[in-house]
């Protein structure tokens, strides 16, 4: 038989050692280690899904911008106008309606699918930049 310390063999000592109690121990360790492990993926991929989604906004405001004709002080002010709608409330269709009523409210007409694609297009590239390092 082998011991639970891999000697080759097994002796009572090997056990005494090696008894349920620790191994009760290490296991709830191992536990421990992997629901920490897994505390920390989900408020890394947290972190990285606000910093991807700011960084599309900023994306998104320039190119409205561009199309609404802002330039200057004023598209630093419309980038920050962008980021804030995205906290009114959770997912996306914050940002899509005021990037939405900007474009109607100047009679530029770019229709909710080219929206929609340049907000999938943009996140697209903000993850690049965040995994790139940029």
């Amino acid at each position: 038989m082998v011991c639970a310390c891999n000697h080759g063999t097994f002796s009572p000592v090997s056990y005494r050692i090696v008894g349920p109690q620790t191994l009760l121990e290490i296991a709830m360790t191992s536990f421990n280690n992997r629901e920490k492990a897994f505390e920390n993926k989900f408020a890394h991929d947290a972190d990285l899904k606000f910093k991807a989604e700011s960084r599309r906004n900023k994306l998104l405001a320039v190119w409205a911008a561009k199309k609404l004709g802002i330039e200057g002080a004023a598209l630093e002010d419309y980038i920050k106008s962008v980021r804030k709608a995205d906290l009114a409330e959770a997912g996306d269709d914050d940002v899509f309606r005021k990037v939405q009523g900007d474009f109607k409210a100047k009679s530029v007409a770019v229709s909710d699918a080219e929206i929609r694609a340049a907000m999938q297009e943009y996140l697209a590239e903000a993850v690049k930049q965040i995994e790139a390092g940029s």
